[in-house]
């Protein structure tokens, strides 16, 4: 639905006002017909959509991923006014929300206790947005609200990593996730409940005796604009859910697997759910899922989740591993840094898309305990989890991407192997708090299921060839001016630069131009030209097959054919530039050359171990 639309009105609706029940049930209806939008939400048309899924739709009773429901947890009684301990059992909603740089904890180690009695919430400072949250849930019926910074002890490292490693469990096990995504932060509250105001942005005229008002945008639009779609934690609270019910600057929506509701409309509007189509659906590309490559799915979701903002920019993993766990069934080898290990050929080929030249390395550590240690292990340069700006691969599907690596056992942190691992930075004064006590087998699964998350190095063989890096090739010739025409040389842009990304040029030791790639300004060190070490790691066919090349029937991956090496059918190549750090190799950039172009270099074969 495309805002501005105008629909007709359905005269057996009354403005209903927010204690008023609906006169009649919206499947009653054949048509959809408009309806009127009141500053206060009707809090019983709400209780009436999920009472309806609950009793329509078998669907929706059963959570999008498969967990332990014995996790302990805590929740907000609504009744009491008070914190309770409980598992993931118990019925209640889950809260999706923005924080915002000023919102300070709710629960801590000083108020745990107070919290705990009944009415100990009554005296303590709550955000806007979870106070109305707290309303609501009480007005629809509903006892239990969990809300991150009100029910995981916000100042206990070990409280906190534990309630972590659960956050897709939380959300995929409630009745409903709330979002609340109308302004910036945890203060905004939701509109039209309690003592928070509402924007309408209803336009009603009468033509010819027939009423007609103006419906407003489609709930993916509405979130495309909203600074709620741009939070890391928001992508998977939502993805995982059962249901959801969406508060707006103006309007309230509810989508679950089989229908959308809004409050400006009545009737069924185009039947369609929290996974459908692109305008009306809260994540689309999760009702794919059961058809698409797996490749390609996966690549949609990492792509999509990219470049999301998180307050600790550490918990970049804990904001997306339960979409990994959601793929498991297509991955049974497991993930390495948030990358399959099955499709590690077509997800390394992964870039920066931001338009931005700055370079933007995550500038955080992820915590793993080992053997009653702790360690902090940073992002390795390979994984997409090591920038925090969106992402493009070069063939999301890699139907056509010939590895041209052999593969061997990655160097896991952790294993007798993984000596070679640079020592990792110790987190002081964690341990004190009982952190180095946290088992990590949940990223593991059991001996029948695939691991969630392994760390560690890639450890493969390929070839590699030396060739010479330009920085400014592509600048017109007007550009090329001395020093004492008041311009700068290229050492001194470079100098200015910083860390910026800059377009350099790909030769061969006899200069020939083969390539060109983005990289990262520090490593010309004042130098418009240097060597760089390649490594080829795949190649791109053409889509077609041959005696030699045999097309393959359609599985987990989309159909495609069977390319061998050195077929026919190689186009062009696709090199990763590496700089080494003693034995180990760190990716800098990755590009593409054509087939013969390689083929005219002189290469050798090399072991490397990539960090």
């Amino acid at each position: 639905m495309v805002a501005g639309t105008i629909i007709r009105t359905e005269k057996a609706e009354p403005a209903e006002s927010a204690g008023e029940k609906p006169t009649f049930l919206e499947s009653e209806i054949p048509v959809v017909r408009g309806r009127y939008v009141l500053p206060e939400v009707n809090t019983n048309l709400i209780r009436h959509w999920v009472q309806s899924c609950n009793s329509q739709h078998d669907a929706c009773r059963s959570p999008v991923l498969k967990t332990s429901r014995n996790q302990n947890i805590r929740l907000i009684d609504v009744q009491e006014s008070r914190i309770i301990s409980a598992t993931l059992v118990e019925k209640y909603v889950a809260l999706s929300y923005v924080w915002g740089p000023a919102t300070k904890p709710s629960l801590t180690r000083e108020t745990l206790s107070q919290c705990s009695y009944p009415g100990g919430l009554k005296d303590l400072m709550i955000p806007r947005t979870i106070s109305d949250a707290i309303q609501l849930v009480k007005y629809i019926g509903k006892r239990h609200l969990w809300v991150d910074s009100m029910c995981i002890v916000q100042d206990d490292e070990n409280d906190k990593k534990q309630q972590l490693t659960i956050m897709d469990s939380i959300y995929t096990n409630a009745e409903f996730v709330l979002v609340a995504a109308a302004g910036g932060d945890a203060n905004a509250g939701l509109p039209g409940i309690g003592n928070t105001p509402r924007r309408i942005s209803q336009r009603i005229e009468q033509i010819d005796e027939i009423e007609f008002m103006t419906a407003q945008a489609a709930v993916q639009e509405v979130l495309e604009r909203s600074v709620w779609k741009s939070r890391g934690w928001t992508f998977q609270e939502v993805i995982l859910s059962r249901r959801a019910l969406v508060f707006t600057e103006n309007l309230v929506y509810w989508s679950c697997q089989r229908n959308t509701r809004r409050e400006d409309m009545v009737g069924k509007p185009f039947g369609v759910g929290l996974h459908s189509d692109e305008t009306s659906s809260l994540w689309p590309l999760l009702h794919t899922r059961r058809t698409a490559c797996r490749t390609s799915l996966y690549c949609g979701l990492a792509r999509a989740f990219s470049g999301r903002q998180l307050k600790e920019e550490k918990d970049v993993i804990w904001a997306f591993i339960g979409i990994l766990r959601l793929q498991t069934p297509g991955f049974r080898e497991g993930f390495i840094w948030g990358l399959p290990y099955e499709r590690l050929d077509a997800t390394l080929l992964w870039s920066d898309s931001s338009g931005c030249r700055n370079v933007h390395w995550r500038n955080a550590y992820h915590s793993v305990s080992r053997k009653s240690s702790l360690y902090a292990l940073s992002y390795p340069s390979w994984s997409w989890l090591s920038t925090n700006q969106p992402i493009l691969f070069a063939d999301e599907c890699g139907g056509l991407i010939v590895s041209e690596v052999t593969w061997h056992e990655p160097l896991k942190f952790g294993d007798d192997s993984s000596a070679i691992y640079p020592k990792p930075i110790s987190l002081k004064g964690v341990a004190d708090r009982g952190e180095d006590k946290l088992n990590s087998s949940f990223l593991f699964g059991s001996t029948s299921e695939p691991h969630i998350m392994d760390y560690g190095f890639l450890h493969f063989t390929a070839q590699t060839a030396v060739l010479t890096l330009r920085w400014g090739e592509e600048r017109s010739d007007s550009s090329d001016t001395s020093e004492e025409d008041g311009h700068k040389t290229d050492s001194d842009e470079i100098e200015d630069l910083e860390n910026h990304w800059v377009p350099a040029t790909i030769h061969t030791p006899n200069g020939k131009r083969i390539g060109m790639l983005d990289v990262p300004s520090v490593l010309f060190d004042k130098s418009s030209e240097r060597y760089g070490e390649f490594v080829l790691l795949s190649s791109n066919a053409e889509k077609s097959s041959s005696e030699e090349c045999k097309e393959v029937s359609a599985g987990i991956d989309c159909a495609t054919i069977n390319h061998v090496n050195g077929c026919t059918h190689i186009q062009s190549r696709n090199i990763m530039l590496i700089e080494f750090d003693g034995n180990i190799a760190y990716r800098r950039a990755i590009g593409r050359v054509g087939k013969e172009d390689w083929e005219d270099v002189e290469t050798q074969i090399k072991t490397i171990v990539l960090g």
